[in-house]
């Protein structure tokens, strides 16, 4: 029985276009209430499920309602746990009240009419009678398309990828159209490696090296959809002159109490596990994913190289070899509570603790003209990390009648800390017998890196009607950067490193920027236009610690931005696009 209520449920979901609960409900075709060339008010319909024998509530009953004249689905949801249900978002007609849960037989209400002096129409008490029920096995899927076209982004749902099941989020990158990662796990949009990364459409805190090892050690089943901003609006950070790519992490989506665990390997040594639990309640919704992951891989390779310039080596040819392992811990937690139906707080955690090695092995060979050994030796790098990083938010939204419309504020930080140590070692090599040659000559780097970063952001969008749309807001962002690089070298194999003053260096840098946006759209048929702009005051100051030198720098910038598309159909879509980016100074 607990099985049959859950795939009727399923089922009564699948039959409904949304789930509206003081919200605006879809309109037929698709459409939604409050939008299209005839606007009007948008009206109510409410009432009370009870059970005919104990005239108790009737909680979690699914109610439909339709058109009378062409039984087209107009909108729907659930009743609440004291047997009420509301359905905003009807427009004036005459309509049929549908109410069915398992367990019930279905009862519908006829000729409910919705008028201009009548906007809001309680159907009172609807009484279902029990009756036994008896259901065979049904297996219900319902998938979401793989890619999803949006006027300003694209949407991969990485669900149905082979990467998804047992690899990183790496390979589920490579995975998605336009989008390359290198053997570095550097990324690039088009083969422009000057990208942002967002994680849930916040820029990640981390860059370069920092960033690849990160995604490189997040398991691929924490990653719900991938989503390509070729050209962003006005609306997002300027950063990036290739785009965006926005990785979406997976949340909850049950109701009531949840979980999953998944396990995963690969033939390389690679091995992931992932959990996540879920529980809702009443307005609250508490939801976590962990994910842990060992990751082991072998580099192989070969470099010849042939100089024809003067003085340049006739022949330089290396054998490559080496390895990368590590492992890291990755949780991802929200809590959602509903003050009422308009207002909503959200905090979400993203922490993530990383320590990876890598080993590189790389024998060189100098041949001459007549492509004679000359000379040989063994360079060598080991690459151990300590890495951490905590990025907390903090959301405030109010949703307005018009679905889409509302105000939301936001408070975010992040803290990070990354320490590399790398040793590189240069053997010499005898040219006739292959063997060391001397003492290996050593260099030790150690790189600590220290950020913190807050944000304060506020949106606003508004429906104005006729498929035109207005979004504003604000958004500030107060970075501090503490770096420190040391050098040290070893002429007697590793017994003592001196210290490298000439080569050693550390800084601290500190950014501060204010912006305001505004950006405007309009839907005009299969044509979507859509123009913004974005101004911004950025101050830097930049310190060099060990000489007390500083360098300081404000400026101001505007930044606009437009998008023709025309929908060819639901699935392919050409547009035309312009934005202005900028490209932020970071660590290297």
């Amino acid at each position: 029985m607990k099985h049959a209520k859950m795939i009727l449920t399923l089922l009564a979901l699948a039959s409904l276009p949304n789930y509206v609960s003081g919200q605006g409900a879809a309109a037929p075709n698709g459409a939604r209430s409050g939008s299209g060339p005839a606007q009007k008010p948008a009206g109510r319909i409410e009432g009370t499920v009870v059970n005919s024998r104990t005239m108790q509530p009737v909680t979690a009953a699914a109610i439909s309602i339709r058109n009378a004249g062409d039984s087209a689905l107009v909108g729907g949801g659930f009743t609440r746990a004291d047997g009420t249900f509301r359905i905003d978002g009807v427009r004036a007609g005459v309509y049929t009240v549908r109410a069915r849960v398992i367990g019930y037989g279905p009862v519908v209400k006829s000729d409910v009419r919705v008028t201009a002096a009548a906007m809001i129409v309680d159907v009172g008490r609807i009484s279902l009678t029990p009756v036994t029920v008896e259901l065979s096995a049904v297996s219900v899927t319902a998938d979401r398309s793989d890619v999803e076209v949006a006027p300003d982004r694209t949407s991969y749902n990485v669900k149905d990828m082979p990467s998804s099941s047992g690899g990183s989020a790496v390979d589920v990158l490579r995975s998605v159209p336009s989008v390359e990662v290198d053997g570095d796990n550097k990324l690039s949009l088009r083969g422009n490696e000057n990208v942002v990364v967002q994680i849930n459409g916040r820029i990640s805190p981390m860059r370069g090296e920092q960033l690849g090892k990160f995604l490189a050690q997040l398991p691929a089943n924490m990653v719900a959809n991938v989503e390509v901003v070729a050209n962003p609006s006005a609306k997002n950070d300027p950063e990036g002159m290739a785009g965006i790519v926005n990785i979406v992490l997976k949340e909850n989506t049950d109701l009531g109490t949840s979980g999953a665990f998944t396990v995963g390997g690969g033939t390389t040594g690679q091995a992931n596990a992932s959990a996540n639990v879920g529980y809702q309640t009443g307005p609250l919704t508490l939801f976590a994913n962990y994910g842990l992951m060992r990751d082991r891989r072998i580099i192989s390779g070969f470099s010849d190289r042939q100089g024809f310039a003067a003085g340049m080596i006739p022949f330089l040819e290396s054998d490559i070899g080496g390895g990368q392992k590590g492992y890291s811990n990755s949780l991802n937690a929200t809590a959602d509570y509903n003050l009422n139906e308009r207002n909503t707080i959200s905090s979400n955690l993203v922490l993530s603790d990383r320590a990876p090695i890598r080993t590189n092995d790389n024998l060189y060979r100098e041949l001459d003209a007549s492509r004679t050994l000359t000379s040989q030796y063994l360079q060598q790098k080991l690459m151990t990390g300590d890495e951490l990083s905590l990025d907390y938010a903090l959301t405030y939204k109010r949703s307005a009648q018009q679905r889409g419309d509302g105000l939301s504020a936001e408070f975010r930080t992040n803290r990070g800390r990354d320490t590399d140590r790398v040793t590189l070692g240069n053997q010499a090599m005898s040219a006739s017998s292959g063997a060391a040659s001397g003492i290996v000559a050593l260099e030790r780097d150690i790189t600590r890196e220290r950020q913190n970063t807050s944000y304060m952001q506020a949106d606003y969008t508004k429906t104005l009607g006729e498929g035109l749309k207005v979004e504003t807001g604000y958004k500030g962002i107060l970075r501090t950067l503490d770096n420190a690089f040391d050098v040290a070298n070893s002429s007697d194999a590793g017994a003592t490193f001196l210290a490298d003053p000439t080569r050693s260096s550390a800084f601290t840098y500190d950014e501060t920027v204010h912006a305001l946006y505004a950006v405007l759209s309009k839907n005009a048929g299969d044509f979507g236009l859509q123009g913004g702009l974005r101004g911004e005051r950025a101050d830097t100051r930049f310190n060099l610690t060990g000489t007390g030198e500083q360098f300081s720098n404000s400026y101001q910038s505007v930044y606009p931005s437009g998008v023709i598309s025309y929908s060819l159909d639901p699935s392919r879509q050409v547009k035309l696009s312009y934005s202005k980016r900028v490209t932020r100074p970071d660590t290297r």
